[in-house]
């Protein structure tokens, strides 16, 4: 590296660090508050990392990133419990890093063609800075494509390390990183492809090394293939490792527009555009913002024509950079595809799925770019590059400010070209606290669409009568929470909401229908707390009303059944605190209090008055 290297790389880290200057200020949104409120409760230990502990609530058992895992540890740790200060900003590194792998990556590609270095700096800037990154820098939880292309960068420039100098502690450090890029994505797997086309289309930089460029070929093709099977040995090692931590292979699917070509055609199509224009970028792409089939199509068979004429010309030996670009966006596209054409996932189409595609546009870019300075266009070429470059890193950092909370985020979503059910759903149960016009508004919507999947139903109709409940609307609620049971069983949420409703009814009513109203919502509680024993909110609630019911016992002369209740309710705190981590107690069972208005403490120090018959202690 020359004296220009460090200064362009203090350039191209600090032209990222402005478009993501905002991302420290932002707060935790959507899966987010999975990870940091039950996720994080239940992995404490590396051996939790490696082999995570059955029914974690709202878990993804069908994916296996224990680095990811490992990370948001090493976050809370550093950082401490809950900030999100600090996780965006691992998020921000990682993705320095990894533009800064990228660098060195196309400095290697371009490395033989006039202007090279300029064009790999401006290649690798634009990945710094393209919108399309946002999701997966700016989210917390979107943070594996980020981690997982940086591993595999870095594995690549070992690879070619061992190619080019023979080093054997090259060809370990590949190994390694490939496996730490599978530890934090399936997207990973791949690096597979991606080796050869790079050992084929990137040139060596030989220092008396004996498998390098200059070597014969066969000492070459042999060191090639030697790579390739380690990097498979390495994948077969995850692939049994994630079996033995218990990962599923089967994951849920949902319906794609016509049949599975198709879906594969208008995605490839979608992502291209995506690629060269990204606006408008919304966190939850619908099926109808790809592009329709006819249109598609001509867009996908283009691509695949370039590509064949690259191919054609790197056979030829007049360059294999556009090649390589083009091998690299289809290779690592293939697992968004394979997503959109089974339905995979709810989400078959998402912005984050572009991050370790988008290099082929870097590579691209700094190919043209490469050119035109060679030819003499570099006043022109300046000019474009700065003006571009300005232009996307503040759409960015405007595009940042979308991720500051779970309202703006979802507001944004429901602004959408083509808006789904889930984005009304997350806006209305968001809006919960401060908005219940708009927010029950917005769960109608989304309880009123056909796209709506069974749980999403019941989440929907569980906070419209969530919502009633507030109001003291028993009547209203009622038949909102058996809605939300017949769409979903196994959801826990409504069964709490009937037991509110009981409870309601219980203490506003006669002691006749008290006791029956009593006897009601403790069934309730109970089913609600059978389905997720982690149900803190319902359960120190519940521990509450046993004292109430204790009370009024006592209060009618039946001192055996009063003891009875509060001991329960004493059994039920006991259970709280033992399902909370120690580490996470004062935060966790902080928001519970100031939620329900019950002091967890006062109300312990109460009942063992009550019981004992002395001032607590």
């Amino acid at each position: 590296m020359t004296i220009h290297g460090p200064i362009r790389l203090a350039a191209l880290l600090l032209l990222g660090a402005l478009a993501y200057a905002n991302v420290p200020t932002l707060g935790f949104v959507w899966d987010d508050i999975a990870v940091v409120d039950f996720q994080l409760e239940r992995l404490q230990t590396l051996a939790d990392v490696i082999r995570p502990p059955p029914d974690i609530v709202r878990w993804s058992y069908q994916y296996y990133r224990p680095l990811m895992t490992l990370s948001y540890l090493v976050d809370a740790r550093v950082f401490g419990a809950g900030e999100p200060a600090g996780a965006h900003l691992s998020n921000l590194l990682v993705h320095l890093v990894a533009t800064a792998l990228l660098w060195r990556l196309l400095l290697r590609a371009l490395a033989g063609a006039a202007g090279g270095a300029a064009g790999a700096w401006i290649g690798a800037a634009l990945f710094a800075v393209h919108p399309i990154h946002t999701e997966s820098v700016t989210w917390m939880a979107g943070r594996s494509d980020v981690f997982a292309a940086a591993g595999l960068f870095g594995a690549l420039l070992c690879a070619l390390a061992w190619r080019d100098r023979g080093s054997r502690g090259a060809l370990a450090a590949s190994a390694l990183l490939f496996l730490a890029a599978l530890m934090s994505k399936e997207v990973a797997v791949t690096g597979l492809g991606l080796l050869p086309l790079v050992w084929g289309a990137v040139g060596g930089s030989v220092r008396g090394g004996s498998v390098g460029a200059g070597a014969p070929p066969t000492k070459s093709m042999r060191a090639g293939l030697m790579a390739f099977a380690l990097w498979v040995v390495v994948l077969g090692a995850f692939v049994v490792l994630r079996q033995w931590a218990g990962s599923s292979s089967q994951i849920g699917t949902t319906a794609v527009p016509g049949d599975a070509l198709e879906a594969g055609v208008r995605a490839s199509a979608f992502y291209l555009m995506k690629l060269v224009w990204p606006w408008p970028q919304v966190n939850l792409v619908a099926w109808e913002m790809a592009p329709g089939a006819a249109s598609a199509a001509l867009a996908t068979l283009t691509a695949l024509v370039l590509t064949g004429l690259a191919a054609v010309r790197a056979w030829r030996g007049r360059g294999g950079t556009a090649f390589l670009a083009w091998g690299w966006f289809w290779v690592t596209i293939s697992p968004p595809l394979l997503i959109a054409m089974q339905g995979a996932t709810n989400t078959p189409l998402a912005e984050r799925y572009l991050y370790l595609p988008s290099v082929a546009l870097s590579i691209g870019v700094g190919l043209l770019s490469a050119r035109l300075l060679a030819a003499g266009w570099r006043r022109s070429v300046a000019v474009v590059t700065v003006a571009v470059l300005s232009t996307l890193a503040v759409a960015t950092f405007q595009r940042n400010g979308v991720w500051r909370d779970d309202i703006a985020l979802w507001s944004d979503a429901a602004r959408g070209p083509a808006v789904g059910s889930l984005a009304w759903l997350n806006l209305g149960l968001h809006l919960m606290e401060t908005d219940e016009r708009r927010s029950i508004d917005a769960l109608a919507q989304a309880a009123g669409r056909s796209d709506l999947t069974p749980l999403w139903r019941s989440r929907a109709e569980n906070g419209i009568g969530h919502l009633l409940m507030e109001r003291g609307d028993a009547d209203g609620a009622e038949p909102r929470y058996r809605a939300a049971i017949a769409a979903a069983p196994d959801n826990h949420e409504p069964y709490y909401g009937l037991a509110w409703v009981a409870q309601h009814r219980a203490e506003a009513g006669d002691t006749l229908e008290r006791d029956a109203q009593a006897e009601r919502a403790v069934g309730y509680y109970v089913v609600a707390l059978q389905r997720n024993a982690a149900y803190h909110a319902a359960r120190l609630r519940f521990a509450g009303f046993l004292a109430e019911l204790g009370d009024w016992r006592s209060a009618a002369g039946d001192q055996a059944g009063a003891e009875r209740r509060w001991r329960a309710a004493v059994e039920q705190l006991d259970a709280l605190d033992a399902l909370i981590p120690a580490a996470r107690r004062a935060r966790v069972v902080g928001k519970l209090a100031a939620d329900s208005g019950i002091d967890p403490a006062a109300l312990r120090a109460r009942l063992a008055t009550q019981l004992t018959g002395e001032p607590a202690g």
